[in-house]
């Protein structure tokens, strides 16, 4: 069974996006569009997101995922479908002053 199933029968309610080659959050369903051992659905994060249930999870992490989004008011809205009432959402991202967020053309 993958997990978008488990998530979608309430079995999985937390979600990692953007996990890269490490898992932050242990317990946590993790999605990233590159195939790793950390990964759990690798594919487009909107595509997956697409495919959840609403009010279905309890807790989103994200870690320097965000700022390479290319619609974020879609992948916002996305976020708030399928979030449950009182859900914890956690994004880290850089701040515009370091150095690095500017010279990687992939942020946003």
């Amino acid at each position: 069974m993958n997990h978008i199933d488990l998530i979608n029968r309430g079995e999985q309610t937390k979600i990692e996006i953007g996990c890269g080659s490490r898992r932050a959050r242990p317990g946590y369903a993790t999605i990233d569009n590159r195939q790793m051992p950390s990964v759990d659905t690798c594919a487009d994060a909107m595509e997956v997101l697409a495919q959840i249930k609403d009010d279905s999870i309890t807790h989103v992490f994200a870690s320097h995922f965000i700022e390479h989004v290319d619609d974020l008011s879609a992948f916002l809205k996305e976020i708030v479908r399928i979030c449950r009432n009182g859900a914890v959402i956690e994004f880290i991202v850089p701040h515009f002053s370091d150095p690095y967020f500017y010279s990687d053309v992939t942020h946003r």
